[in-house]
């Protein structure tokens, strides 16, 4: 499994998981969908049990949805439209 690395945010000295961006900075990207989500799909892709990758990618899927309906209220509310 790959090692999670972090990075931080000089201007507000927090730690947070390459890729997701500062959450302080609103500067976050999505890990489900696009390009950074390769990896997470390559492990679901590589599950050789029907049953079980078939279950992970449904999962998956939902997962992308939610994610997609976070980082928008994230981005609302950055812009105070909530």
């Amino acid at each position: 499994m790959k090692e999670l690395v972090f990075l931080e945010c000089e201007e507000h000295n927090i730690r947070y998981p390459e890729g997701s961006g500062c959450p302080r900075c609103n500067n976050l990207k999505k890990r489900y969908s696009g390009e950074l989500s390769r990896g997470f799909w390559d492990l679901i892709n590589s599950i050789e049990n029907e049953n079980l990758h078939k279950e992970l990618y449904c999962l998956g899927c939902e997962l992308q949805n939610l994610e997609h309906i976070v980082l928008k209220k994230l981005e609302e509310h950055k812009h105070g439209n909530v």
